[in-house]
């Protein structure tokens, strides 16, 4: 979809919807139009990325493939080359069921919610369902998918701020996780979009990866102030969506806009461009794409194996003990890895002798491909003899080298010296790390690195059986420190300078000890943490806790440290057992690195209740108390107080008595909740207790109300027959038999059309007199949950002389009125008239005759096949029962219109035993015992 301010042009009318409100941010946004997914170097040297684009106003906007094509690379010379730009077909958007996952903690994600719920209604495509759940320490559900944003404004509007937010929890919990929660839609795009101005954990945390693969949502997560880690933004792009880091509060809603497009099924343009190897691996880029206005600068590092390589085998060897002379030749072999490469020159030292191989130019080797020289080496009296071979090429080491050595027979030294530390005393910063390097011992010659703190006797190993001429010394904190290098024997082969300790021009400042209850997580910002002490801005290249378990950082980390100034840092304690808890935050800086104890303690609870409650699944209407036998115990006696908190308190209701008293006697509490079904979907109460400590305990009461009728077998039921005479007020009862007691309370509107005679039949208020049709009454009847018992409904009639001394009376298109409008079935009553007759096209009224006698019946007692003798006085309509003793019809007959009497045959398929026949007439019944045997 393409559009400006002015025009637009549009895959869907819908899209358009809020365009207006975005156009201020048109003239800020031309740097947000592309989007850069994903860069791909598995095909180095053909890069490959993936991009999503947009018009100034947010919408999606394809590119051009023949106008936007320039890519520039920087790469310590400035590149540019022709891309192919590859875009997929026209794009529909398709209905989402997303799930909003909005960091409650933070001021500025709170401010702007009401905001992306509005991007939300003007953005999303036709038939979008959406659910909203907040986060702190945990989540919780403001609202389950529904199609009103106002819903779910007005239910935010309510909730108090958070104090901790712990991103993650918000999309991996099993009952309230945004993921769990879209994963439950029928939709076929379904996503989860976090909003958050809270970091991540620096690594994947467990289950979360499995999580967003079994379920195919999508995810999508808008960082606040800070960038995603990489993890993040890789799940995110395999599973569909995508991650964007320093979103602001003037961004945030064009942000929303995109990735809901992308939600929606927009798929990204494949951009790829040929690149060259150069021994630059941080490459900085531009694409340029004229046709929306827009540019995208991005980045991306090719990995070792992607950059020109020479091998060199051997790099180093010790060809043995020779008398002094030529030794025997030795082979080198230069490769070339990753890429073409051209050797430019080969010298060797006066110690070495091409014997063949040497270079008389420049000689190109292609990928693969190796070129092989043979050398001698002149061994001298010195004792040991080394010598290089220095090959340069337009490989990324520049100059690779091949060292031989050789011993004579009678050592009469060591060769061995100290690069680093050379000059005495060598400065290092505390906290950094410290190259030292050596020269004259080889692979072959082990030797032990070993330091002493000066002042003192004992030496430390540093390292054993070193084969490398070089080694990483993490610096101490204070003193002066000198080296030195035994061979394998334990002989002495070096010894360095001094190497003096300084204090960094930056320090860190303990933290008081914090305090938190095992299972919760605590938010907190030291008054001072990481101070400047030199007048330069210095780099803060990573900070980081060492083990990571129950410390971690909260929010963002700034880029640089302002000079002669402090900054602090949120930072975060979840402890996950009681007692002492100990980490260490480590700074890094081109300076060094700076290291601070932090610790924290977590008291042994004294109430433990459960994290989350699950009610199970209530239909529609449901009206209950469910009782959890252990919401809380106390290890020690203390006075407790239940607290309902947001978001539900209508549905999921605590009782009238709140405060209880927990002893050693009885130190648990069994307590009942109240449920109320009134809407469809997942709900939730956050439940606080509060004890003797000063922080409360908390746990979630969850269930689902389900679309489903009250109970299984639900059905309408009216009188079967209903005996009246002209002149009289009838009431007919709508029941719904056998109705379980706790849905007796329920208040779910409801609907039915009644149709009867118009002639014999008038509602009496407040039933409306509805509308006559072919002499037909219809009226509909509305109600809220039952009048008592299980009726719904009591219909009262005044009756009159009519054209029919038998009419029916229907319940008809029976339905509720709420979220789950399933229906039931018609059922019907017959009124018997008993004080007039129809003879000759006329109504009179006649003298009420005696009930049907049951004359006779053969054989007795029968294996269910009888004849039976009506006999009537006069002319009526007749109809035959039969009822076990528990009062259950079994089967029934309808003789038609009866004249003096009539034989009818019985055939009845049931079990022996005494059974009722019952003859039924509007002048009344009668009845007899039958006995049936086999």
């Amino acid at each position: 979809m393409l559009g400006t301010c002015g025009t637009m042009r549009a895959h869907s009318k819908r899209w358009w919807l809020g365009m207006i409100a975005l156009c201020v941010l048109a003239s800020r946004a031309s740097a947000q139009q592309l989007v850069v997914a994903d860069v791909s170097t598995a095909s180095f040297p053909l890069v490959t990325m993936q991009l999503f684009s947009f018009d100034s106003q947010g919408n999606p906007a394809p590119l051009d493939p023949q106008r936007d094509r320039l890519v520039t690379e920087r790469m310590g010379v400035v590149r540019q080359t022709t891309a192919v730009v590859t875009c997929p077909p026209q794009w529909e958007p398709a209905p989402i069921a997303g799930v909003l996952a909005l960091d409650w903690a933070s001021e500025l994600v709170r401010s702007q919610a009401r905001t992306v719920l509005q991007v939300w209604e003007a953005t999303a495509p036709p038939h979008s369902t959406l659910g909203a759940v907040i986060f702190g320490g945990r989540p919780y559900l403001a609202s389950d998918f529904t199609a009103s944003v106002d819903q779910i404004a007005e239910v935010l509007s309510r909730a108090d701020q958070l104090e901790v937010a712990v991103p993650h929890r918000a999309l991996t919990d099993s009952v309230l996780g945004a993921i769990p929660l879209a994963a439950r839609s029928s939709q076929p795009w379904r996503c989860a979009l976090v909003v958050t101005e809270h970091l991540f954990p620096p690594s994947s945390p467990p289950g979360l990866v499995e999580l967003v693969r079994q379920t195919g949502v999508r995810l999508i997560v808008l960082t606040v102030g800070h960038r995603p880690p990489q993890w993040l933004r890789s799940l995110c792009a395999e599973s569909g969506g995508i991650a964007l880091g320093d979103v602001t509060a003037e961004l945030l809603p064009l942000r929303v806009r995109q990735v809901l497009a992308i939600a929606a099924g927009y798929r990204p343009c494949t951009i790829s461009w040929q690149s060259t190897y150069d021994c630059v691996g941080d490459r900085s880029c531009t694409f340029d794409a004229p046709s929306i206005g827009g540019s995208a600068a991005f980045g991306y590092r090719l990995p070792l194996e992607r950059l020109p390589m020479l091998d060199v085998v051997p790099r180093y060897r010790n060809v043995g003990s020779f008398p002094v002379g030529l030794t025997p030749p030795q082979e080198v072999v230069l490769t070339a890895r990753n890429a073409d490469l051209t050797l430019l020159a080969i010298t060797a030292d006066q110690s070495v002798q091409i014997v063949e191989g040497s270079l008389s130019g420049p000689l190109l080797l292609r990928k693969g491909e190796s070129y092989r020289l043979r050398v001698q080496l002149q061994v001298s009296s010195g004792g040991r003899t080394v010598g290089a071979l220095r090959i340069v090429s337009t490989s990324c080491s520049g100059v690779d080298a091949a060292v031989l050595a050789a011993n004579t027979e009678q050592l009469s030294g060591s060769a061995v010296q100290f690069l680093t530390p050379a000059t005495d005393p060598t400065i290092a910063y505390a906290g950094s790390f410290y190259r030292i390097e050596w020269v004259g011992a080889l692979p072959s010659d082990s030797v032990t690195l070993r330091v002493q703190r000066v002042g003192d006797t004992l030496w430390q190993p540093l390292a054993e059986k070193l084969t490398v001429a070089a080694y990483q010394w993490f610096v101490p904190q204070k003193g002066r420190y000198r080296f030195e290098l035994r061979d394998r024997t334990g002989r002495i082969q070096a010894l360095s300078a001094a190497v003096q300790v300084i204090k960094p021009p930056l320090s860190l400042v303990s933290p008081d000890v914090q305090s938190a209850r095992v299972g919760t997580a605590l938010e907190f910002l030291p008054p001072q943490l990481l101070c400047s002490d030199t007048s330069q801005a210095l780099r803060i290249d990573s900070v980081r806790f060492v083990s990571g378990k129950v410390f971690s950082l909260a929010r963002g980390v700034p880029d640089e440290l302002p000079p002669m100034q402090c900054i602090t840092l949120w930072l975060r304690f979840s402890p996950n057992s009681s007692g002492h808890h100990t980490d260490t935050l480590e700074v890094y800086t081109p300076v060094g690195m700076q290291r601070v104890a932090v610790e924290g303690y977590a008291p042994a609870p004294t109430l433990t209740l459960p994290q989350t409650i699950w009610v199970g699944t209530m239909p529609l209407g449901t009206m209950r108390d469910t009782l959890v036998q252990w919401l809380t115990c106390a290890t020690l006696p203390q006075q407790i107080r239940l607290i309902a908190k947001w978001p539900d308190t209508t549905q999921l209701r605590l009782l009238t008595i709140r405060q209880f008293t927990l002893t050693s006697e009885t130190p648990c509490l069994a307590y009942p909740f109240g449920i109320r079904a009134e809407r469809v979907g997942r709900t939730c109460l956050r439940l606080l207790v509060e004890g003797s400590e000063r922080q409360p305990y908390e746990c979630v009461i969850a269930g689902d109300v389900i679309c489903a009728q009250p109970y299984s077998g639900a059905a309408l039921s009216v009188p079967r027959s209903i005996v009246t005479q002209a002149g009289e007020v009838i009431a007919v009862p709508v029941w719904m038999p056998s109705v379980p007691r706790t849905y007796r309370t329920m208040q779910r509107p409801f609907r039915f059309t009644v149709r009867c005679n118009a002639s014999t039949l008038l509602p009496e208020p407040p039933l409306e007199r509805g509308t006559i049709a072919d002499g037909e009454r219809q009226f509909t009847v509305s109600g809220r949950g039952f009048l008592i018992g299980d009726t719904l409904a009591l219909l009262r009639f005044r009756t009159f002389w009519g054209d029919a001394p038998v009419v029916q009376l229907r319940i008809e298109d029976f339905h509720w009125l709420d979220d789950c409008s399933i229906g039931l079935d018609p059922v019907a009553a017959t009124v018997f008239f008993t004080d007039y007759c129809t003879a000759g096209g006329t109504t009179r009224l006649f003298v009420a005759g005696q009930p049907p006698r049951i004359d006779r019946i053969e054989p007795q007692p029968s294996d269910g096949i009888m004849h039976v003798r009506i006999a009537v006085d006069r002319e009526m309509p007749v109809q035959l029962q039969c009822y076990d003793l528990l009062g259950i019809e079994r089967w029934r007959a309808d003789l038609g219109t009866v004249r003096g009497w009539v034989e009818h045959m019985l055939a009845l398929a049931l079990p022996p035993g005494q059974y009722i026949l019952q003859a039924n007439s509007p002048f009344g019944v009668s009845r007899t015992l039958i006995l049936l045997a086999r």
